[in-house]
């Protein structure tokens, strides 16, 4: 079953980022470079959205992991309402803080349409995105996956239109197109996750109930710091430049960040398969097989390392082509990005085997160490000269900490387990 999980997963994956890379050439050509650079600066903020689950989304990914191991569906669904309920009570919130914000937030006040256009449906249908927790604890992340190839498919038959007839497009016009298969793929997602966990009728009804239960927000908000560390850290780099050096130098960090986080989120998106499949063998005591395969996540990052590198010495080439000329960067740039994804990489090896079960506290500490150093550590490399290249500096420097920790972490983990079995025997 991991066999066939992985190998789908990453087919689709591979197909969906390559998509996403094909969309950005033809996004500056049908928007122009200032009006993209507002674009990337504008949905860099979707990337907050991860944190309004309250990381009770990860939690959920363990429990249903747990209940395959033992055949028991009931606490998932219970849990599922729960988490349904939490992230429907944040959205709303959020919509609130949205509607206050565009009038005291510069880039939301001068273009309070877009704004609105952009996030209000993406925030009500928040919830449903829930369902790939619950499909990737279930180890069925391959069906996610495949909900989720249609939209770009099609958005990039739409961008090839625009560009075969000449069409200059406004982000008004487009942005209710990127939010409508947004929200058309979160709400596939739930309904097949809901049914993949054996929910009934009754369990929509109780969707709506708004009673919250607390034994898992404890866990769950432990990953919610872990998240907003992590949108800090990797997320904010379009804001920062857009907000520092204007729109032309954030369309130009955001090109070089899409080809290196193409080859990241690859990396994650495949790896990610394991996580389940850790939370399953420690639950059925197979800790031979939690080695396994964190080694073999482990030897799949060495390679990546090789792989982000390799690819840096061509970035120059590769952007200058790929945008048609629109976009140009130095050679020394690339190589931050580089050491940014390989030093990210390696810590998530580790981070899935303490996620999966969870053990957390450590990565907590660093994390809240990082986000706050984050923006101070950035402006430091910024006076020094290095331009957009000091996001990629401050956030590999900061997380080398978390990819020792998380990696050393994670192998006593596992020794221990392997300990205690043979003292058990």
């Amino acid at each position: 079953m991991l066999a066939k999980v992985f190998v789908v997963n990453a087919v689709a994956k591979i197909l969906s980022a390559f998509l996403g890379l094909l969309s950005v050439p033809l996004l500056i050509r049908v928007l122009g470079v200032e009006q993209y650079g507002l674009w990337v600066a504008l949905t860099s903020i979707i990337g907050w959205l991860a944190v309004l689950d309250f990381g009770v989304g990860h939690a959920l990914k363990n429990t249903v992991s747990r209940a395959f191991a033992n055949d028991k569906y009931i606490e998932a669904q219970a849990e599922a309402q729960q988490v349904f309920t939490i992230t429907l009570l944040m959205a709303l919130c959020s919509v609130f803080l949205l509607c206050v914000g565009v009038f005291y937030i510069d880039i939301l006040k001068n273009n309070k349409t877009l704004v609105m256009m952009l996030y209000l449906p993406i925030l009500f249908a928040f919830p449903m995105s829930m369902g790939g927790m619950i499909l990737q604890g279930a180890r069925k992340s391959h069906i996610q996956s495949l909900i989720g190839l249609p939209a770009p498919v099609v958005i990039l038959c739409i961008l090839f239109y625009f560009v075969a007839h000449e069409q200059v497009v406004s982000l008004q016009f487009y942005a209710p197109i990127y939010t409508g298969f947004f929200v058309v793929t979160w709400v596939v997602c739930w309904v097949v996750a809901c049914f993949c966990i054996g929910c009934k009728k009754d369990f929509f009804v109780g969707m709506l109930s708004f009673k919250i239960k607390t034994q898992r927000l404890a866990v769950g908000l432990r990953f919610f710091v872990l998240q907003i560390s992590s949108v800090i850290l990797y997320g904010a780099g379009s804001y920062l430049v857009y907000i520092n050096a204007g729109a032309q130098d954030a369309a130009i960090y955001d090109t070089v960040n899409k080809l290196y986080f193409f080859g990241l989120s690859l990396f994650n998106m495949v790896i990610a398969v394991f996580w389940p499949e850790v939370a399953f063998s420690v639950e059925k005591k197979q800790f031979a097989r939690v080695g396994r395969i964190y080694f073999t996540m482990l030897g799949m990052g060495l390679v990546f390392v090789v792989g982000a590198f390799f690819v840096a010495y061509f970035s120059v080439d590769i952007i200058f082509y790929w945008t048609a000329g629109e976009i140009s960067i130095d050679s020394r740039t690339p190589y931050f990005f580089a050491a940014l994804v390989s030093v990210q990489a390696l810590a998530y090896c580790g981070a899935v085997v303490l996620n999966a079960v969870e053990k957390v506290m450590g990565q907590l500490l660093i994390s809240i160490i990082s986000s706050v150093a984050m923006i101070p550590v950035f402006f430091v490399f910024l006076r020094m000269g290095y331009g957009i290249a000091s996001v990629p500096i401050a956030a590999a420097l900061l997380t080398s900490v978390a990819m020792l920790y998380c990696n050393l972490a994670a192998f006593f983990y596992v020794r221990r387990g392997l300990k205690g079995m043979v003292y058990a025997s």
